[in-house]
């Protein structure tokens, strides 16, 4: 939990500063477009840093958007081929 709120905290900390900082001085438009862009992926980082980080929220995301772990069905039917495979063979 302290890992997953430094992070996004770091985050908007680095993003604010960005973007507070270049309204105080001149600077090109194109600058400016990046530290808006940088404000709001910094903004927005926070709800991935927690599906990253947290086993729990990213459980129940997946229960919501009904997304299952396919990769273990695969998993346990290449293991059940192999084990038919090795046994004809033998």
């Amino acid at each position: 939990v302290i890992v997953q709120a430094i992070v996004i905290c770091l985050l908007l900390t680095l993003g604010g500063v960005l973007f507070i900082g270049l309204q105080l001085g001149s600077a090109a438009p194109l600058m400016v477009t990046a530290s808006l862009i940088g404000y709001q992926v910094s903004c927005g980082a926070g709800g991935i840093v927690y599906l990253i980080v947290n086993t729990t929220i990213r459980k129940e995301v997946f229960k919501a958007l009904h997304i299952t772990k396919r990769i273990r069905r695969a998993t346990v039917i290449q293991q059940r081929c192999a084990s038919n495979y090795t046994r004809s063979t033998h």
